[in-house]
């Protein structure tokens, strides 16, 4: 949802960078999109400059988290759909945009928050839509939907690509799927064990690592089934009340019923780094010993002001992790990126910022101004004009929609294993 009373949140005078969804970083460059706007960025480790790319044409007026991930290949960026109803491609040899529709019958939120490039093929899960969806890059075509073994109000959280396969897991019951992209064959693992409602999943190369709305940690092996729970957590653990429902800050949890109690999760160094949604501390496990320690990050305590004005409800949101060794995290608090060492077990504050005005706005409108010369500076007097001036330019831009109806395809094998059980299902 678009709140205009907020517009100082997203470019206000003490915010320090623009928040997205992640970063794709290759080599020395990295590429986002903003999370509110339809603005691509390019942003340079070396140099610290960030430069604005170009931004997405589109006919809706809110743009909130419209297209806030982005992949690249080779000279494409794929911007993947959240709130949106398509994927856009833009092409940085020609600096030209084009489009293909999400086939969505139901006006679901795609939720398209991780995608892998294999070949010529692209691979994208849609947790709304519950389904793998198989695009070729080449012809710019979806050529694939498949139904994931999901049904109900069962939830679809997070995915990971381990040589050709990709693994989601199901959130309640928790359930793991094992797509297979040479012959699009899913093998679906029963984990009966686990009664919580999944959101984070990640690979340590050898354990799969689980957390949900419970104080616990949970670790599953492929190969022989078996489940580790860890609980023992810091005694000062405890969640923030964003929602204003109870007398305290800050208070203990067992179990949240607001939400998770972590947002992600990752292998870094030798640890699995869990990162809050609405808890106080970001945590650390030790992969081997499975120790529990939290990571402080100064000055990100909460205060009832903070929380009554913060942009989204809650602390951070990943942007990248690099070399397998730095986490890149952007503070809801504060507005701007620090970066964790996962091997020296330090952090700092990164001096990402857009250098020619104190004001992002500012920036942006005379990039565009300068590049496409479409805006007028009366257009430009605040945000929401600036915002009119390009919808009504956008129709000017070089796009170009690439459609191709398939109808749904669903998977033609499915296993389902459950300890050393292992039978076919339909």
């Amino acid at each position: 949802m678009c709140k205009k009373k907020r517009e100082e949140e997203y470019f206000g005078e003490n915010y320090h960078y623009i928040w997205s969804d992640n970063w794709h970083i290759e080599g020395n460059q990295a590429w986002f999109m903003a999370g509110w706007l339809d603005l691509l960025f390019q942003f340079d480790f070396h140099t610290k400059e960030t430069t604005l790319v170009d931004w997405i044409s589109s006919q809706k007026e809110c743009k909130f988290r419209q297209h806030p991930r982005c992949i690249k290949r080779g000279n494409v960026i794929l911007c993947l759909p959240d709130e949106g109803t398509d994927i856009w491609f833009y092409h940085l040899s020609d600096q030209t945009w084009t489009y293909v529709s999400v086939e969505n019958p139901d006006s679901l939120r795609l939720g398209c928050y991780q995608a892998w490039c294999v070949n010529r093929q692209v691979f994208i899960v849609s947790t709304g839509l519950k389904q793998m969806i198989e695009l070729d890059l080449e012809k710019e075509e979806i050529t694939g939907y498949y139904d994931f073994p999901v049904k109900g109000q069962s939830q679809i959280s997070e995915s990971i690509q381990i040589g050709s396969s990709i693994y989601t897991v199901v959130s309640s019951p928790v359930r793991i799927c094992r797509f297979d992209w040479e012959d699009k064959s899913i093998k679906l693992y029963e984990v009966p064990e686990i009664q919580d409602f999944i959101r984070t999943f990640c690979f340590d190369g050898h354990r799969f690592w689980m957390t949900g709305t419970t104080k616990n940690i949970y670790i599953w092996e492929e190969e022989t089934g078996n489940v580790t729970c860890l609980n023992d957590f810091p005694p000062d653990f405890g969640v923030w009340n964003f929602k204003g429902n109870r007398e305290n800050l800050l208070n203990p949890v067992e179990k949240s019923e607001n939400g998770p109690l972590f947002l992600f999760s990752l292998s870094a160094g030798k640890f699995i780094w869990l990162i809050p949604f609405q808890t106080n501390e970001i945590l650390y496990i030790d992969r081997d010993t499975f120790q529990v320690k939290k990571f402080p990050v100064k000055g990100e305590e909460q205060t009832e002001n903070d929380i009554n004005n913060q942009l989204l409800q809650h602390k951070y949101l990943l942007e990248y992790v690099r070399e397998n060794r730095y986490i890149g995290l952007f503070s809801l608090k504060n507005k701007w990126i620090f970066e964790i060492d996962s091997v020296n077990l330090t952090y700092e504050i990164m001096n990402y910022k857009f250098q020619m005005e104190s004001r992002v706005h500012e920036l942006i409108i005379k990039d565009i101004m300068r590049k496409k010369n479409m805006i007028y500076e009366q257009e430009a007097a605040d945000l929401s004009d600036w915002m009119k001036g390009l919808e009504r330019e956008g129709g000017k831009k070089n796009t170009e929609k690439k459609e191709k109806s398939i109808g749904k395809q669903t998977y033609h094998k499915v296993i389902i294993v459950r300890g050393e059980k292992e039978y076919a299902g339909s």
